[in-house]
């Protein structure tokens, strides 16, 4: 997200959620910044949760959760890209519902996945919190779902065509 979209974002307080099984492109999550200078935050879904569960035990889990919460907008990248998340993390719905919730309605959220909603419940393994957090989610939230070949799979056939055309030229 180049610099503007980010501030757009925290502007309205409007989540932003991408979510496919396949990348039609290659994400561009930038913790770079603002246009105005707003407090950005690019961490993966995975990083966050070791991070909670961490604080968990730190007895220090509050704290942590208003370290997240304090940002104008954090970005939350791979979301679900590794079901060992929920296994490392049995916490991870809990967790992940303190986090959306402390940030409900006073800042915007942005977030990359490739569970879609209706999984949810399924990946997280807890349907009431996670209706709970979806409630919040949603509520103002501009959502994308990308659909196509994967970045890498395009990447790697115009590669592939290339070498083709050049093997022909000679």
């Amino acid at each position: 997200m180049i610099p503007e979209v980010n501030e757009l974002f925290v502007l309205t307080k409007c989540n932003f959620f991408a979510t496919n099984q396949v990348w039609p492109r290659k994400t561009r999550m930038n913790p770079d910044g603002c246009a105005l200078g707003s407090r950005v935050d690019y961490v993966t879904s995975a990083r966050l949760l070791e991070e909670l569960t961490a604080a968990m035990g730190e007895k220090t889990l509050t704290r942590k959760v208003r370290y997240y919460a304090s940002f104008d907008l954090p970005i939350i990248d791979e979301f679900g890209f590794d079901r060992l998340e929920r296994r490392e993390y049995p916490e991870s719905a809990s967790l992940l519902y303190k986090v959306v919730d402390a940030r409900s309605g006073r800042g915007s959220t942005a977030c990359v996945t490739n569970v879609d909603f209706s999984d949810w419940s399924e990946y997280l393994g807890d349907p009431p919190l996670v209706i709970a957090m979806l409630d919040r989610i949603v509520d103002s939230a501009i959502v994308i779902r990308f659909e196509g070949k994967s970045y890498r799979q395009h990447r790697t056939e115009r590669k592939q065509v290339a070498a083709k055309q050049s093997s022909t030229q000679s």
